[in-house]
């Protein structure tokens, strides 16, 4: 496992290759050893994977229920349980979670400009507290789901564009794919004149 900056500069080039959750977790799964934690639960929102619904221009906020994705016990990066656990905001991390002895616990935000995607919770002893390396590892994860959602709204814009264009019985080209493909042309300097035929068939 690497150390410091260089975990960091790894971790960030890895997650900017993830394009679906399990490939974010995945990495997120891998690195996180480097946080030096003894526990940790990655907490996110409802709607976390599905952001791009939301209004762009507005400032999200956590939904009232959080999903718990992950938990990571001791420094091991492969000893972790993946309960999907649904629970109200307000508990912050399920009571059946909690630590029996009165313990700290730090919470970093998973966020991505000013989409909030939900929060990392951290427990340390020995009186360590959370290195650069949370900082880091926390914003790796909030702009891997950012450019999750931001893919999945190109393609849902793309695969309504094609539906725009086809014709749902025979997935031919349909006349708004015609127009749209002549008027291309009209705007198109091709170095000549050029004829085009329109043919209806009923």
């Amino acid at each position: 496992m690497y150390a410091g900056l260089e975990a960091a500069f790894f971790m960030n080039s890895s997650f900017e290759v993830t394009f679906n959750e399990e490939d974010i977790f995945r990495t997120a799964d891998y690195y996180y050893a480097n946080s030096y934690a003894n526990k940790t639960f990655i907490c996110l929102t409802e709607d976390a994977f599905k952001s791009a619904e939301r209004p762009a221009e507005k400032i999200s906020e956590f939904t009232d229920n959080i999903v718990l994705k992950r938990i990571f016990y001791g420094k091991n990066a492969h000893h972790y349980d993946s309960p999907e656990y649904e629970f109200d905001k307000s508990e912050i991390i399920p009571e059946e979670y909690l630590e029996s002895e009165p313990s700290v616990y730090f919470i970093n935000t998973i966020h991505s400009g000013m989409k909030v995607y939900g929060y990392i919770v951290s427990l340390y002893s020995d009186g360590r507290r959370p290195n650069k390396f949370i900082q880091n590892y926390v914003g790796g994860i909030g702009r891997a789901i950012e450019n999750y959602n931001i893919r999945s709204e190109f393609l849902d814009v793309e695969e309504m564009k094609r539906a725009y264009m086809l014709d749902t019985l025979t997935g031919l080209y349909n006349r708004r794919a015609y127009e749209e493909d002549i008027l291309e042309y009209e705007n198109t300097s091709i170095g000549g004149d050029f004829v085009y035929a329109s043919i209806d068939v009923n």
